[in-house]
């Protein structure tokens, strides 16, 4: 139950964030967050990552449910540690955040970009959804521990 809360205020926390956006940040302006490098800028991504499949939103929102599905399927097989059952619910909100997106307005509102000298990543704008999908994607590589007789779960006495 802990798992679908997690899934679910990602969500949440998200899909306010870009509702607040859309509504207070206009379409060429950009703002800082006080204390941090961190700009906040409305940028409508129609395809996937990076832009990709821009030219076809309609397959965007195809693959990222079929990603969606196949990834709630892998997280409901097997035994999974709680690192990993973690990582699968905060991939599934910041997935589901953005799916809800392409599939209500055709395109995901980004909104975070971190200035940088790199230069591929110069026009990287992304939101708290993207950065979910890849801390999530992180955690369920984390292998299930086994137990152990440090643990104190031995059937010898």
């Amino acid at each position: 139950m802990i798992f679908v809360l997690i899934a679910v205020l990602i969500f949440l926390i998200d899909l306010m964030a870009k509702k607040y956006v859309e509504s207070n940040v206009g379409d060429d302006e950009e703002k800082e967050i006080p204390g941090c490098r961190i700009k906040v800028r409305k940028v409508h991504n129609n395809g996937l990552a990076m832009g990709m499949l821009k030219k076809w939103p309609k397959l965007a929102e195809r693959l990222t449910f079929a990603a969606l599905v196949a990834t709630a399927v892998r997280a409901l097989a097997g035994k999974k540690g709680a690192a990993a059952k973690t990582g699968y619910a905060i991939l599934m909100g910041g997935a589901l955040s953005n799916w809800y997106d392409r599939f209500h307005q055709g395109y995901v509102t980004d909104y975070l970009h971190v200035p940088t000298k790199i230069r591929p990543l110069q026009k990287v704008f992304f939101n708290l959804g993207d950065a979910a999908i890849l801390i999530g994607g992180l955690l369920t590589l984390i292998p299930k521990r086994e137990k152990t007789e440090m643990d104190g779960d031995t059937d010898a006495e």
